[in-house]
């Protein structure tokens, strides 16, 4: 909505400077018919094409203070499956440019049963305070929705009792040569045409014949120009966009813009030689009515304040030339406008991870090594107890990706060793401000190393695949909305790729992420029901890992699994408390509470040591700070080694005693664990310098390498990270 408010905005201030600049050197009908352009661009919001001169290339760089990343976010949250978080883009509800991933929208599960339920943020419903809480955006998107809830209702009610009165006291005349209804009542203060599907004129009783012919006119030109349809069309804009003081300005002087083409049009019709009288009969029956323009009314009435009647009888005493001049000047300047508000921003081709390949040899010893860069990890510690921390040595070397047709880009899902599963995804827009969803055509495993599809397949089930895991024994595992054009999908399923491909589970609800635990798949759903569960896939059967039985109190967090060993951990909401779960086929073997009021979980991950967790503690307070805990089997925090205004750090992953993490500013930090120690160093490597607060996902491949994905440019790395010699 913001970039329709820019680009309406700049609309609206073009055509108010030309209705200065020109007055009536122009047809007040062409005057009024510019404010169709306003109409369309609020009501009817999509772009046509690119240009350099669409307002969207200046607003694009406007900047912004973000948020900090939200798992769950409307417009940018990554598929759950991979355990991270992302930051809402710069321009609020516009979608970020590029290959964006549709979020996974809260809704049911079923497989014999019907899931059904919804995900809550890590950012919101962890805030500790209950089982969810308002973001700025949210509590907007409220107060938008009121406010225009109480004006449709005034402007029904108020319109409702008008047309009561006046069919109460009415009476029918007969007026030759009027294709409109007439009625004559006292209920009118002035002559009007009332109604949008059968439109009737009212006058008030004791006109002469001459004005009443005059007013006749009026009406009958009113009518003619559609005013009956366009006093809805403005009184519909005003609703939508009730906050917005320029569109308000807009409906006023387009108000008045109708009337002054009217009074052109029925002089037209009444002949030249009757402007005068039209004028007087036009005055009396204005100053009879003593009316002020009310918006909350959707008849045409003939009522102006003082300055437009001195306006309106101005136009028709002196009768101003129309100078062609002035004509091409409108033309020339509305072209302007309409290329700044109704096109894109200028496209820009996909960046590589380097400028060119001759920059990336710059710091290659080789061209053989393909764009290796050797860097060394400054260590600028934290915190003194961080000095435990080794340098490390970092190695990236940049992946070809596998080819995929025009408009399609690669979305990835998982990784084992030098392969990658993947899927070619289009993003199909539906309008500007309506949600783009998206298709798959193909899934896939790449290797990496040698730069050669492994295999692919065409899904039999048609929607859009947005999770998926590769077991260690190559099986393919990818969850699909099926209702993928719905803004909110409840219609899931579970495919298998092999040799032959298989639908293992169709779901009426949610599936929130998929994870490999071994060979055996784990993912989580919510019911409709009210429970969530973490459902197993072992040999293509199907059975409950576990069931937690939910209520106002108690709810998963967004469904985020993470898998080490034969347990799983994931977050929830205990009786208002943030809360970290680990737990086995068994069931929940432990919790881990967060401080009431006081802390908020940023991110987490399953070590094999315990729950690596940052945790943002009296966010909002003077006294706010994060911290990095290793969350053991004894319900406390084992050890604290980050402890710093630094930003949180979301998405984090490990593989055994190494992970990576990024910011709020997707700034890359190492992570380590040694014994009962778990400290953070921000990574320091040239190839990151092309990537300045570019979103990017991480995938653990072994002990010490990484790929690091940049979606939005279709880059990938692999990234090695170890101790220096």
């Amino acid at each position: 909505m913001l970039q329709i408010m820019i680009s309406s905005s700049v609309l609206i201030l073009a055509l108010l400077g030309l209705r200065w600049i020109l007055g009536g050197r122009i047809s007040m009908r062409l005057r009024y018919a510019l404010w169709l352009l306003v109409a369309v661009r609020l009501l009817i919001p999509v772009t046509f094409g690119h240009s350099s001169l669409s307002v969207e290339n200046f607003t694009a760089s406007i900047p912004v203070v973000e948020e900090a990343p939200v798992q769950g976010d409307p417009v940018t949250e990554l598929p759950p499956e991979l355990g991270q978080v992302t930051v809402p883009d710069a321009q609020g509800s516009q979608e970020a440019p590029g290959p964006a991933v549709q979020p996974n929208q809260g809704q049911t599960f079923q497989s014999g049963m019907t899931p059904v339920g919804g995900t809550a943020s890590v950012e919101g419903a962890a805030s500790v305070e209950g089982a969810a809480s308002f973001s700025w955006k949210q509590a907007l998107t409220v107060a938008w929705i009121v406010g225009a809830v109480l004006f449709v209702g005034v402007i029904l009610a108020n319109n409702l009792r008008f047309q009561h009165r006046l069919k109460k006291g009415s009476v029918r005349i007969s007026v030759e040569g009027c294709p409109i209804p007439v009625y004559e009542t006292e209920e009118v203060v002035s002559p009007c045409l009332v109604g949008f599907l059968r439109p009737r004129i009212y006058l008030r009783p004791g006109l002469s014949n001459e004005m009443q012919a005059h007013v006749l006119a009026h009406e009958y030109t009113h009518y003619r120009h559609g005013d009956h349809v366009w006093t809805m069309i403005r009184t519909l804009c005003l609703c939508a966009y009730w906050f917005h003081p320029l569109v308000w300005v807009a409906a006023y002087l387009s108000r008045q813009d109708g009337e002054l083409a009217c009074d052109e049009g029925a002089i037209s019709r009444l002949r030249e030689e009757r402007r005068i009288p039209y004028g007087r009969t036009l005055l009396q029956v204005i100053v009879h009515a003593n009316y002020r323009t009310n918006f909350l009314n959707t008849a045409t009435t003939m009522g102006a304040n003082k300055d437009q009647l001195k306006e309106r009888m101005t136009m028709i005493a002196k009768k101003p030339k129309k100078l062609i001049l002035a004509l091409i000047v409108a033309l020339l300047v509305v072209s302007l406008a309409v290329g700044c508000s109704f096109t894109g921003g200028k496209e820009e081709p996909a960046l590589e991870g380097t400028d060119s390949r001759e920059e990336m040899q710059e710091t290659t010893p080789t061209e053989e090594d393909n764009g290796i860069h050797d860097t060394t990890l400054s260590t600028t510690l934290i915190s003194e107890a961080e000095s435990w921390m080794p340098t490390y040595g970092v190695d990236a070397q940049k992946m070809i990706l596998p080819e995929v047709m025009e408009d399609h880009f690669i979305e990835i899902f998982d990784t084992r060793g030098d392969t990658i599963l993947y899927a070619e995804q289009e993003k199909i827009y539906v309008s500007e401000t309506a949600n783009a969803y998206y298709y798959t055509h193909k899934i896939g495993l790449y290797d990496t190393e040698q730069s050669r599809l492994l295999e692919c397949w065409e899904p039999k089930t048609e929607g859009w695949y947005f999770c998926g895991t590769l077991t260690p024994s190559g099986d393919v595992y990818c969850a699909v909305k099926q209702d993928y054009t719905n803004a909110y999908p409840s219609c899931y399923a579970l495919d298998h790729f092999g040799d032959q491909q298989a639908t293992l589970l169709s779901l009426d609800g949610e599936i929130q992420s998929i994870v490999t635990m071994d060979n055996r798949v784990l993912f989580s759903y919510i019911s409709n029901h009210g429970t969530f569960g973490i459902g197993l896939i072992e040999n293509d059967s199907y059975s409950e890992f576990l069931t937690w039985e939910t209520d106002q109190n108690t709810m998963p967090l967004d469904g985020i699994l993470s898998v080490c060993g034969n347990a799983v951990s994931f977050s929830c909401v205990e009786n208002g408390k943030a809360t970290l779960i680990v737990a086995d086929k068994e069931g929940i073997k432990n919790r881990h509470p967060l401080e009431y009021k006081k802390e908020r979980l940023d991110s987490f991950c399953l070590t094999s040591q315990g729950i690596a967790a940052c945790i943002s503690v009296q966010e909002g307070t003077p006294e706010a700070h994060r911290k990095l805990f290793l969350l053991s089997d004894n319900d406390k925090p084992i050890e604290q080694l980050r402890d710093s205004l630094y930003g949180a750090l979301y998405q984090m992953r490990f593989s055994e005693t190494m992970g990576v993490a990024v910011d709020y500013r997707w700034d890359v930090h190492i992570l380590a664990i040694s014994g009962d120690k778990v400290g953070s160093e921000k990574l320091h490597a040239s190839f990151l310098d092309n990537y300045p607060q570019q979103a990017v996902r991480f995938y653990a491949s072994d002990e010490f390498t990484f790929y690091f994905f940049y979606q939005e440019k279709q880059d990938l790395f692999r990234v090695t990270i170890a101790p220096s010699a």
